[in-house]
């Protein structure tokens, strides 16, 4: 599927208390590098997304995606806060990780649709999540990620 996450989209001690902040962060950061041109419009279309259900799994993980025409390349965020996030999730657990897939609307079939359901299998295994949760190497984090995203 090529490569979607370096250790520059990973960031490991995020200030943000809410959803929304985090998602804010993420499309401020997606625009800095390169990989959106418009974050109100990245924001929106997460926010979007996120009103036809949201995008908190388990684990302490959530999973928020966009397509848009600001995007202008896939790429794969991964976002761990200081502390806990209320955000919906299948188990009621509170989020302190966030897995972000942002693509292109040119880019919004299969492969975005494989890339959701490779990191909701990821999410099952025990080791992935607690790689994520702990790991203090955003290179680490990258490549766990990298690798579960190949498999």
């Amino acid at each position: 599927m090529g490569q979607f996450i370096t250790a520059d989209n990973v960031f490991l001690h995020c200030p943000a208390t809410t959803r929304d902040e985090v998602i804010d962060f993420i499309a401020g950061k997606a625009v800095e590098q390169g990989a959106a041109t418009d974050k109100d419009a990245l924001v929106q279309a997460f926010l979007d997304r996120e009103a036809e259900g949201s995008c908190g799994m388990v684990s302490g993980f959530a999973i928020p995606h966009a397509k848009s025409p600001a995007v202008t390349r896939p790429c794969v965020m991964a976002v761990r806060c200081d502390g806990e996030l209320d955000w919906e999730t299948m188990d009621r657990a509170p989020v302190t990780c966030a897995v972000a897939i942002m693509v292109p609307d040119s880019d919004a079939g299969a492969p975005y649709l494989r890339l959701l359901a490779k990191l909701a299998v990821m999410l099952m295994n025990d080791d992935f999540v607690a790689e994520v949760r702990s790991q203090e190497d955003a290179a680490a984090v990258a490549a766990a990620i990298e690798a579960g995203l190949e498999a």
